[in-house]
């Protein structure tokens, strides 16, 4: 590598078939940047503060105690610390939502990390091969952050990744051991080159106490085996209500980007995401999987002690939540809520005894029924 550093390492790159620009600790494959031997704090790695007081105007912090404490950022507050994805910068709207979510409903520190110069594409392996490093630089800055707060250590951090950014956090993770962070959220975690059986290469449920992991985009840009305490399939993970316009590459980006959407909502939501257990990826698939109870709220206000599998459907378009899949309105007289092939909702009514002793011995829903009246 020391060749390579001096600008010497033509033959192998012409190899490659890739040109090379030397940028001291960087290498420059075309528009590829790839860091090998970084030293933090990295300017490439930018740490956005934003608060009550300065909801709309972020004030760029420095890893350095004194530059913290003399900013916005309060001591008694809990941080919320937001990664933006491969491709992408920290003004993606969706995650623009979650931290203005977050200032309307609480006092946070809101930290959203911007590492979009050596994540840009189309250079995702390069960009994967840059985690280690991004993760390394703001594992320092979080440890900065743990000297200054006065919020207890298990509760200080909630670290929200989505995409790459989900595995970014992972990284972050093993650079801050022995200390393990409170919880870490993965929205749609990126599967292209994480499908390792390396636990410290990806997201996964050792990297934090808690760790709640939303699925959009199965099997093309997301993850589909489970990678959390908690994985919730929205709509079963793969395809999303409303995404289909005639382009299936437009598709692929709509499913993906839903779940910062989804998670952007739980925040304030009042009807709340509500899943429902189920066994497995393929459990759903083959229909095998219908609602019951059980049902757990998913989004910032997940249940802990919540471990498994969860199904989760949504609306076709804003607001997503639907809120539970039932409600008890009298002691015989059950509201259902259910997807039509459409993907509207609809209520039916079911005035019987017997479903509400069905939903208290943990059984299934009742399917439609031709006298059931709707509202």
């Amino acid at each position: 590598m020391d060749i390579l550093r001096r600008g010497n390492g033509v033959g192998i790159l012409f190899f490659l078939s890739l040109s090379l620009d030397c940028y001291c600790d960087f290498i420059k494959f075309g528009p590829c940047l790839f860091g090998w031997n970084i030293t933090c704090p990295d300017p490439h790695i930018k740490f956005y503060l934003f608060t009550r007081k300065n909801q709309y105007n972020p004030q760029e912090i420095t890893p350095s105690e004194n530059k913290i404490l003399q900013s916005n950022f309060n001591r008694q507050f809990i941080n919320k610390v937001i990664f933006h994805g491969y491709n992408g910068d920290m003004n993606l709207t969706q995650l623009l939502e979650m931290k203005d979510g977050y200032l309307k409903t609480g006092d946070f520190n809101v930290w959203m990390i911007d590492w979009s110069v050596v994540a840009a594409g189309p250079c995702y392996p390069v960009v994967v091969g840059n985690l280690n490093y991004v993760g390394t630089c703001v594992a320092q800055m979080l440890d900065i952050i743990l000297n200054a707060t006065l919020v207890p250590k298990d509760k200080a951090f909630h670290l929200i990744g989505f995409s790459m950014g989900a595995h970014v956090a992972a990284y972050t993770a093993n650079h801050l051991r022995p200390y393990k962070l409170p919880r870490i959220t993965g929205l749609d975690p990126a599967l292209p080159l994480f499908t390792t059986s390396n636990k410290d290469a990806k997201l996964d449920k050792t990297d934090a106490n808690f760790v709640d992991v939303l699925h959009t985009d199965a099997l093309i840009e997301g993850k589909a085996e489970r990678c959390g305490h908690i994985d919730f399939y929205m709509n079963g993970g793969m395809e999303q209500p409303g995404c289909w316009n005639g382009n299936i590459l437009d598709c692929f980006q709509c499913n993906h980007v839903r779940a910062p959407a989804y998670f952007a909502e739980s925040i304030t939501s009042k009807v709340g995401f509500w899943g429902w257990p189920c066994k497995g990826f393929w459990h759903y698939i083959v229909k095998k999987c219908k609602p019951q109870t059980p049902t757990t709220l998913m989004g910032e206000n997940v249940d802990y002690n919540s471990t498994g599998y969860y199904i989760v459907h949504t609306a076709a378009k804003s607001p997503y939540a639907i809120g539970r899949n039932y409600i008890v309105l009298t002691e015989n007289q059950l509201l259902v809520r259910r997807l039509s092939s459409s993907n509207d909702v609809e209520i039916i009514t079911y005035p019987k005894n017997k479903y509400i002793e069905n939903l208290k011995n943990n059984s299934y829903f009742p399917e439609f029924e031709n006298e059931s009246g709707k509202t």
